[in-house]
């Protein structure tokens, strides 16, 4: 197992910031996950330039994400058993390949297999029934949908401090280490290249951005009015998306309508993050497309596809500074965007015209949205 040093991560700290990293990584071999934290991550605090200390403090918070408190919080009131990473590393977790068929270097596997969160509800209810019964959870432990939203954009803070670390990281444009082969349970060691994190960078911004947006609005649901038994009333969900206010099958909805905006400033604060998420994509898939190879990510997409999605990312940046036909999406119809407006004026469902009519209908017994009314409250931002 090797440590590749260079540029700026290896003139920053010598000798103490090497021990650290080899002591991170030999933690990761282990598969201890909370040594390897503290080893990257304390160092880092004394050498706060060290693209290397940053990446193994960023993927040792990444992987440990999924049992902190935050996810704790989360799956307790979905009435799912807190995470437990190491003794699923310990039992060779998802990645051992005696459980798995090897496809591109890397074992795939079968969610279901590992006893991981929600497996078993989707499995046995598919994604319809398992959302019901997932709310039903929460309803049951007397959780709404205010507080499951607070919930879910709690993990902004989190992403925020591992965006902090990935920043040290693209900082160096030499950076490159070698992860072990026994974290993954493959036969080599993994180097995780500069544009493997700027790809990364890409994937966190965009979630923490994602994230952002739905702290921006009010759900516009009352999850103990809509769902009953573990299955959702789809003609009481249509009245209280459209915050009719009404009473449908013995219950009163409120007046509040799916897509109000809460906190504008949510989304427009964010324009700059989305900005350099489109470029860290952008300029990461297009190093694939000519002929960088990544021995961390197995890329199942072929050129074109990978072309394309260049090709969509280019369209959305120009988007950032007008309407943009969207052509690269392929659809029968034509698609523009303007995210400049997006971000400088956020569509607000209080503010649409009662004219335009109710953003959803029931029809199939399934609640659907009426175009017009998602034309007018998109108006300036996306024509169709």
């Amino acid at each position: 197992m090797a440590a590749n040093c260079g540029g700026g991560s290896s003139s920053s700290g010598g000798g103490d910031s090497d021990d650290a990293v080899t002591a991170g990584l030999a933690a990761f071999e282990d598969r201890n996950i909370e040594n390897a934290e503290t080893e990257f991550c304390d160092a880092l605090t004394d050498d706060a330039t060290n693209a290397q200390l940053a990446f193994g403090c960023f993927f040792a918070k990444l992987l440990l994400l999924s049992e902190g408190s935050d996810a704790d919080t989360l799956l307790a009131s979905l009435g799912e058993d807190p995470f437990d990473l190491g003794a699923l590393l310990d039992t060779g977790g998802l990645f051992d390949d005696s459980e798995s068929i090897v496809v591109s270097g890397w074992p795939r596997f079968n969610y279901e297999d590992f006893g991981l969160p929600f497996a078993s509800t989707f499995a046995s209810a598919g994604l319809g029934g398992a959302v019901g019964s997932l709310l039903q959870e929460a309803i049951d432990n007397g959780i709404d949908a205010d507080e499951l939203k607070s919930q879910v954009v709690a993990f902004i803070d989190d992403f925020e401090d591992m965006e902090d670390d990935l920043e040290v990281v693209l900082d160096d444009s030499s950076f490159t280490i070698d992860l072990p082969a026994e974290l993954f349970y493959v036969t080599d060691d993994v180097t995780v290249s500069y544009n493997d994190a700027r790809l990364m960078m890409a994937g966190l911004q965009g979630t923490i951005f994602s994230l952002a947006v739905l702290n921006a609005y009010d759900p516009g649901v009352n999850i103990d009015d809509v769902v009953t038994s573990g299955e959702i009333d789809q003609e009481i969900l249509v009245a209280d998306l459209n915050g009719s206010g009404e009473t449908v099958n013995g219950v009163t909805v409120d007046e509040t309508v799916f897509l109000t905006l809460d906190d504008a400033s949510a989304i427009t604060d964010q324009e700059s993050r989305f900005t350099e998420a489109l470029s860290n994509f952008q300029t990461g898939l297009q190093a694939w497309i000519d002929g960088e190879i990544s021995e961390f990510f197995s890329m199942n997409m072929n050129s074109l596809n990978l072309e394309r999605a260049v090709e969509v990312a280019d369209e959305l940046t120009d988007s950032l500074t007008g309407l943009t036909t969207m052509d690269s999406l392929g659809t029968a119809t034509v698609v523009s965007l303007n995210l400049d407006q997006f971000f400088s004026n956020p569509p607000d469902a209080s503010e649409v015209d009662v004219g335009a009519g109710d953003p959803f209908v029931l029809e199939d017994e399934q609640a659907r949205p009426v175009e017009s009314y998602f034309d007018e409250l998109l108006d300036g931002i996306a024509e169709f």
